[in-house]
């Protein structure tokens, strides 16, 4: 099994008189700046003028724009979009880096893609936290910590790894633990979940749905049962606390527990798993980047298209339906 670097492993004093930029302040940027910044770093933000410099702004940091923060930080945090990783490499990363700088990203998809080149004077690494931004910011603030992966994809001064540790605590993932894997399995495992676990997840919800009302079961009764609850959300919390199956064991009543055992291996049928196996071949070999590619080219008119579809669906007028009569809530 892998070490996985927790505290002890890390040594913060690595970072203290280092200067560190984060490239947007979106979801993860916010979380892991203002960490960074409870741990006694100094940090800058690079960002574009709009709402998220304002958000930058309001919390006290120093905004500038992103050719500035390259220029002036040691440790660069890239928290954008895969997809604008590119520009940034090639405007500004690659013409105005300077030696011994280290980049770091929260995905791997840009690099196992191919989408840039680097300056061989440079160090890149990754860490990805297994978490959005709220809980990588609340369990920080509750002297805890998420899970995250961490990389040495390119080492020029030969320190990273030390370097990305630090981070790792200075940011709370060590609290929880840093686990090391490449960069492409990082992506191959982060797409294969976003390809195969949610279409399957989130369609056999809306299909099932249809088919409760089709069979004359109330459409509110049926979402709340569903998913919208909030019951399903919070077991699945306890399984990733207490393990798939002991979760399940203890908490589920003997009925519950005969139905799953009875209908498991009749409801993952070959069809389920051929699927598995051609998302898995699609990553592997490119293919759907490559189809990533063309939709990106074309303004994303498949999503655009997807979203505006489901706001007319029946399971979103059923949402709405929910929260105007019984609000928003979920299991604490």
């Amino acid at each position: 099994m892998s070490k996985i670097y927790k505290c002890k492993d890390c040594n913060l004093n690595l970072i203290q008189d280092k200067s560190i930029g984060v490239i947007g302040y979106g979801i993860q940027g916010r979380a892991q700046a203002l960490n960074l910044r409870d741990s006694g770093c100094s940090v800058i933000i690079g960002n574009n003028e709009d709402k998220y410099k304002t958000q930058a702004q309001e919390d006290g940091f120093t905004v500038k724009d992103i050719l500035s923060v390259i220029k002036e930080s040691d440790i660069i945090f890239l928290l954008i979009p895969d997809e604008s990783h590119k520009k940034i490499f090639n405007e500004f990363i690659t013409p105005f880096a300077k030696e011994n700088q280290l980049f770091i990203v929260a995905h791997g998809y840009s690099l196992k893609y191919k989408k840039y080149s680097y300056p061989s004077y440079i160090n890149i690494g990754m860490l990805a936290p297994r978490a959005p931004g709220e809980p990588i910011r609340t369990s920080y603030l509750n002297n805890e910590g998420v899970p995250c992966f961490v990389d040495v994809v390119h080492d020029y001064t030969g320190n990273t790894l030390d370097i990305l540790l630090a981070l790792g605590k200075a940011i709370g993932f060590s609290r929880s633990g840093m686990l090391p894997i490449s960069y492409e399995e990082e992506t191959e495992l982060d797409l294969f979940i976003e390809h195969f676990i949610g279409p399957l997840f989130i369609g056999a919800v809306e299909k099932s749905l249809q088919l409760l009302i089709d069979k004359g079961y109330s459409p509110l009764a049926s979402s709340l049962e569903l998913y919208t609850s909030g019951e399903r959300g919070f077991m699945w919390s306890v399984y990733a606390r207490d393990g798939l199956y002991k979760a399940l064991h203890n908490n589920a009543s003997p009925t519950c527990k005969f139905g799953i055992s009875s209908y498991m291996d009749e409801t993952i049928t070959p069809e389920i798993k051929n699927q598995m196996e051609k998302v898995i071949s699609a990553i592997k070999d490119g293919s759907f980047a490559t189809k990533l590619d063309v939709e990106e080219k074309n303004n994303y008119p498949q999503v655009t298209e997807f979203f505006n579809s489901k706001q007319k669906a029946l399971i979103t007028s059923i949402e709405k339906e929910i929260q105007n009569s019984l609000g928003n809530f979920t299991h604490k």
